[in-house]
């Protein structure tokens, strides 16, 4: 008993001293301009442990490369590739509008007049998507759908089986009635561009939308093949480690184009002539066009793949940009592109406390954990009550995990991937206490069982003795 009281006091001190320190790490007092933004970079990135980012700047004329590296003995610059996660969409996006404006297409074509197999439903009947409103995320394909997209490499993974997985999807909304973010959009319009064209996606896409626009370089990672490319990182128990993803072949036109900040600013110097921003009406329920979101005085976009992350945002007139790209997949990328974005426009910044969202769950993930050992420590099953909860507990854990992937669509596999380690440890030390509990209910019935038994016979043998 003393024993038990003393771990979960250990324990309890642990996870407040993990507290602080955690959110003393995340805190960061100072106040930063444009002045000193290379600073504000470095803190950022050493406050939730970036490997390495690299930010390019357009402020009208002027062109400004910011690059940060953990390891001094990597150099990281404005050529150094990383995957560009969603903000790949937009890319795409212009190949579909390029063909629009050739003639090959409309926007208000139904995607089954390129895919004719493809037959969504909703309520029960086939229904019609259109091409915009894949581009705007209106197809009321559900969101959960990224987690059919197979791994795999061009030799053994294409479009068409990711289209496959969804011919018959049951739609969440009629189309063109709600936004929902549904990254396999993209793939569709993808496969449309194959159909249209009859060549390869990221073939078209080189020769069409990235050679004329002066990234020659940039290419879709089509494989496992890494050699060029930053190494990628993602957050588990409580630091950022290297992690090899798989290939997503079939996901590419969303989330695999690979880039550098010297050929991203050529781009940022002409998504304001490419993108028709001003004939599409944003609202508070429309604000997602062509891989951008819309807003009066920018337009902008973040993206996350299971190592990388970014985030790109312009202005409306053109005059100032900035896209960040992290080798650690989180929300990094984004809270450094808006606040330089807000220097750039006159603001200082202030960090105060930030926790990049991977963090956030990593380190609930371990709290988590402790806590759940805590509690175990706590539970005596010394009464029947105590049995019945015990077994009702486990019981409840067991089948919520059986559960979520059923209810959630998301399964074990995807949260491998996209998620910290910490939180699947999590899981594993859920299920492990489950199983304590039912085993402690289960104990304590038979023991009870087995004295019954012996009171019986101890009774039985008083009879005869008498």
């Amino acid at each position: 008993m003393k024993k038990r009281t003393i771990v979960r006091k250990i324990l309890l001190g642990v996870i407040l001293l993990m507290a602080v320190a955690f959110v003393a790490s995340h805190y960061d007092a100072r106040e930063y301009s444009v002045h000193d933004e290379q600073e504000y970079l470095n803190r950022i990135c050493e406050m939730t442990g970036v490997p390495a980012m690299s930010v390019a700047i357009m402020d009208n004329d002027t062109e400004i490369y910011l690059n940060y590296s953990r390891k001094h003995d990597v150099p990281i610059g404005e050529q150094s590739f990383y995957e560009l996660a969603s903000t790949t969409k937009a890319f795409t996006a212009l190949g579909i509008l390029q063909l629009e404006r050739d003639g090959k297409l409309k926007l208000t074509d139904p995607a089954d007049q390129y895919i004719s197999w493809f037959q969504p439903k909703f309520k029960g009947k086939s229904t019609t998507i259109t091409i915009e409103q894949l581009l705007e995320h209106t197809s009321g394909i559900p969101e959960w759908t990224i987690c059919l997209i197979p791994s795999g490499t061009q030799d053994n993974s294409d479009l068409y089986q990711v289209i496959e997985r969804i011919r018959n999807i049951k739609l969440n909304h009629e189309p063109g009635k709600v936004h929902e973010y549904a990254t396999i959009n993209y793939d569709v319009l993808a496969l449309i561009i194959e159909e249209v064209t009859g060549q390869k996606f990221e073939h078209y896409m080189k020769e069409n939308v990235l050679k004329p626009l002066g990234m020659q370089n940039s290419f879709f990672r089509t494989d496992n093949s890494r050699s060029e490319i930053t190494q990628g990182y993602k957050v588990s128990f409580l630091k950022a480690r290297a992690f090899e993803a798989p290939a997503y072949y079939g996901n590419i036109a969303a989330g695999y184009l690979v880039s550098n900040t010297s050929e991203l600013m050529k781009w940022m110097k002409e998504v304001n002539h490419l993108f028709d921003f001003d004939g599409f009406t944003a609202t508070d329920a429309k604000h997602y066009y062509a891989g951008w979101n819309v807003y009066d005085s920018y337009v902008c976009h973040a993206g996350n793949n299971p190592n990388y992350s970014s985030q790109v945002i312009i202005s409306r007139n053109g005059q100032l940009g900035v896209f960040a790209l992290s080798a650690l997949n989180g929300s990094s990328a984004t809270e450094v592109a808006e606040n330089i974005y807000q220097m750039h426009c006159g603001k200082s910044i202030k960090i105060g406390l930030y926790i990049d969202n991977s963090a956030l769950i990593d380190f609930v993930s371990i709290i988590s954990i402790l806590v759940f050992i805590y509690f175990m420590l706590l539970m005596q099953v010394n009464s029947k009550r105590k049995a019945v909860c015990s077994l009702f507990i486990g019981g409840i854990l067991i089948l919520g995990i059986v559960l979520f992937p059923l209810l959630s669509h998301y399964h074990y596999g995807y949260l491998y991937v996209w998620c910290p380690s910490s939180l699947l440890f999590l899981l594993f030390v859920i299920v492990i206490a489950a199983i304590i509990q039912i085993g402690n209910g289960i104990a304590w019935f038979k023991c009870r069982n087995l004295m019954e038994d012996k009171n019986v016979n101890e009774r039985a043998k008083e009879t005869t003795r008498y």
